[in-house]
């Protein structure tokens, strides 16, 4: 009956399985929106019918249940590599932009204070070597180095100048001098 097949339902797992019914010598049939709760595919055949007509639609609810998982595959494949494509694009911006800022006078960074009140530079260019004398991983987590660098009776002027600027909000902008240990 059509409320028996409503309520013992259908596994979740075999869902993808084509599902062809027959009505039985009524002609009774569960409800469409019944059978389509159970199955993605559902094919119904009515008394009386042909054995061909059976084998056919056999052939046709394999076909299709064929074709959506090589479809299913298809689209996964397709997500990977655009996926994959985004990295990669993601990657080549990446370089171009570091090529980029490499070649830049001077050195271009990124600063940032902790909650605890710590500064680094999580990006520093490579042209800090040759104002500071540093590799950028010298500085990536504490500045001190850095600010070691600055000449002595600058340093208040250039930390009223970070207070102000992380305080308002606003572009970091000072100049003073810088000792280079070794430079002339």
């Amino acid at each position: 009956s059509p409320s028996r097949f409503a309520s013992t339902g259908w596994p979740q797992s075999l869902r993808d399985q084509p599902v062809i019914v027959v009505s039985d010598a009524s002609g009774m049939l569960p409800p469409f929106e019944t059978l389509s709760k159970v199955a993605d595919f559902v094919d119904v055949l009515r008394r009386p019918f042909e054995p061909e007509e059976v084998l056919a639609r056999v052939n046709a609810a394999l076909l299709w249940r064929r074709e959506r998982l090589t479809l299913g595959r298809a689209c996964s494949e397709l997500q990977e590599l655009r996926l994959l494509n985004q990295e990669s694009a993601d990657d080549l911006a990446e370089q171009r932009m570091a090529r980029c800022l490499a070649n830049l006078p001077g050195f271009t960074y990124t600063f940032r204070q902790t909650p605890k009140g710590a500064f680094g530079f999580p990006y520093a260019s490579p042209g800090i070597w040759e104002i500071y004398g540093l590799r950028p991983e010298d500085v990536m987590e504490d500045d001190a180095a850095l600010h070691a660098r600055a000449h002595p009776d600058d340093r208040p002027r250039i930390e009223a100048a970070i207070a102000d600027s992380a305080e308002h909000l606003t572009l970091f902008q000072v100049e003073f001098r810088v000792h280079r240990p070794g430079a002339v």
